[in-house]
């Protein structure tokens, strides 16, 4: 029986920071030039690091909150992806064994791409995920098959019946 697993249950799959968010924003993430992030990537600011984040990528990003993370919460990519890819094989069997299915999950577009990474090395880390896209993922015969990442056709397929 095959799952199709549908990109990606927020409590387990988000980005493991351990600052408050609030806190996150303004001292790690930042806008214009309080982001210590964007800094220690050589950037002015916010913005031309956002600017240049298919230069970045992802998995830098992370690491780079990771290390600066003075509590030594944060997850570095690595991690994210183990875990994700771990909580999502448990899902996968789960569905599978109770004769399959699809699943919903939902998460942030970093969260996605580390897992897809885990499934397939030719995701283009640098290209952030558009909000409300779906990722797709099949789950047969034990293994994990990304079908599509970000895919924005529906939203698109929407627009026009207005």
């Amino acid at each position: 029986m095959k799952t199709n697993i549908f990109a990606i249950v927020i409590m387990l799959l988000s980005l493991g920071f351990a600052k408050e968010s609030s806190n996150l924003n303004q001292e790690l993430v930042g806008h214009e030039n309080k982001g210590d992030v964007a800094k220690a990537l050589h950037y002015s600011s916010y913005k031309a690091l956002m600017d240049n984040f298919e230069k970045v990528g992802v998995k830098k990003g992370i690491d780079i909150i990771a290390t600066l993370d003075k509590t030594k919460q944060a997850e570095t990519f690595k991690m994210i992806r183990a875990r994700m890819q771990n909580e999502i094989t448990i899902i996968a069997k789960d569905v599978s064994q109770k004769r399959g299915g699809n699943v919903l999950i939902v998460g942030h577009g970093i969260s996605i791409l580390a897992l897809v990474s885990a499934f397939d090395d030719t995701v283009n880390l640098g290209k952030p995920l558009a909000n409300a896209s779906v990722t797709k993922i099949l789950y047969k015969n034990g293994q994990f098959k990304v079908l599509s990442v970000g895919d924005m056709s529906y939203v698109d397929q929407g627009a026009k019946e207005k």
